[in-house]
Order: structure tokens, then C-alpha cells, then sequence
């Protein structure tokens, strides 16, 4: 059977092909397939970076224990430190002074003219003690004093002397130590009792380095200073 379209060609049903129809419907099936596959994806990885933190998390707060003690190994190592240093600066500090005056008594020289009981020529009233620091020392040897000696300690002086030989004997011993070396002040002849009364500082080189005063913040000296009236070390 044959079937005739008698309509004229302005008002005739055009029919197209069905091609575009099945090229449209792929086309979103390949985009909803691609961002399916994109999700899923990114779902995938964003659950296995969560899985990633919350092992790391759990290997954090097993190890936060010994973290504290590593702190706390750290401060007490600190505080060690701190300690040594200070235990440093009191040894550094440290003055042996009853060896030091021990040994400027030793060196006064002894007298047979001294009087019944007494060794001594000499007779000492005070003694004061200072202990230099560095840049005095470096002072004193750019100054010529100690006959150029870098003497570490000082030690003032001031005496009766029985006669002037006694006087030159003492000032000599001094002197012609090498452990020693003497600044000669003053001396005066007592009329009434016949004595010389003198003052001189001596100063001490420590052939052991002597330690020096630590710093501190008004940069003191650490001195002392003795009164007597015996005969020499008395």
C-alpha cells in the first residue's frame, strides 16, 4: 500500500533524525558518569587523609608522656646548668686569705734584738686586705708598682718598727721576694718611745691564680681588713 502526502510543501511535517537525540542523552551520561567518578574519588581520599589524622592523633597522645618528660629533662637540665655556673662564680670568688696572711707573716724576718717573748722586729697594729681585680693588676704593672710584680692581693699595713735596721730588713724582705713586692708610704720616728711607726701595701702574687672576685653589679672588691697590737703575727 502506498500512501501519498497531497499536502503542498509549505504545510507539510518536516521530520528530522533521531542521531542528535542519542548524541545529547550520551553526553550527559558522560558528564554524570565523570563527576560520579570525581566524587566517589575525592570521597575516597578526603576518608583515607581523616583515617591519616585520627592514626597520627592517636600516635600524638601516646607519645605526650614522654614529650613531658623531655620537657621536663630539658628544665631540670637547665636548672643544672644554672647551678654549675653559680658554683662556678663561688669558686672563682673564693679567697684563701688565712693562707695569704699566713704567708705575709712568714715573710717579715725574724730579729734576735726583738724583746723577750717575740720573734719579731716588727710589730704590726692593722692589717687590711683588697683583692685586685684584673684590670687593676694589669694598673698597677703599667704603673711600675711591685717593682713591676702582677700581685693579685694587697695588703695595708701599718706597724711599729723597734729601730731603723729592723725597718730596712722589713722592707727588704719584702722587696727582694718574688712572690712579693712592697709600696713604702710613710714613715716617722716616735721620740718618746724610740719606735718607727711606718705604713706600706704589700702586694701578693699567687703563683697558684688566685681566683678573682666574681662580677657583680657594683663591681665591689671583696676586702677585710684585721686590728692588732701583738708582735708580728701575734
Amino acid at each position: 500500500m502506498i500512501k501519498l502526502n497531497l499536502l503542498p510543501k509549505t504545510l507539510r511535517r518536516r521530520v528530522e533524525p533521531g542521531w542528535w537525540r542519542l548524541a545529547a542523552i550520551g553526553f550527559a551520561g558522560l558528564t554524570l558518569g565523570i563527576v560520579a567518578y570525581l566524587y566517589f574519588s575525592t570521597l575516597s581520599q578526603r576518608n583515607a587523609l581523616q583515617r591519616e589524622q585520627e592514626q597520627l592523633q592517636i600516635e600524638v597522645n601516646s607519645l605526650q608522656r614522654f614529650i613531658a618528660e623531655q620537657r621536663r629533662l630539658e628544665q631540670q637540665r637547665t636548672e643544672l646548668q644554672q647551678v654549675i655556673a653559680i658554683k662556678a662564680q663561688l669558686d672563682q670568688s673564693k679567697v684563701n686569705w688565712s693562707d695569704y696572711l699566713a704567708a705575709v707573716i712568714n715573710q717579715i724576718p725574724r730579729s734576735s734584738s726583738a724583746p723577750s717573748g717575740s720573734a719579731f722586729g716588727v710589730n704590726l697594729k692593722s692589717i687590711g686586705t683588697k683583692l685586685l681585680t684584673p684590670s687593676e693588676v694589669q694598673n698597677a704593672v703599667r704603673t711600675g708598682a711591685y717593682d713591676g710584680k702582677s700581685a693579685r692581693v694587697e695588703f695595708d699595713l701599718r706597724g711599729e718598727a723597734l729601730n731603723e735596721r729592723e725597718l730596712i730588713r722589713f722592707v727588704d724582705a719584702f722587696e727582694s721576694s718574688p712572690r712579693f713586692g712592697i709600696n713604702f708610704r710613710d714613715t716617722s720616728l716616735d721620740q718618746q718611745r724610740g719606735v718607727y711607726t711606718f705604713s706600706a701595701v704589700i702586694g701578693l702574687v699567687d703563683n697558684t691564680q688566685a681566683p678573682q672576685p666574681a662580677p657583680s653589679s657594683n663591681n665591689a672588691t671583696p676586702q677585710g681588713s684585721t686590728e692588732g697590737g701583738g708582735q708580728g703575727a701575734r
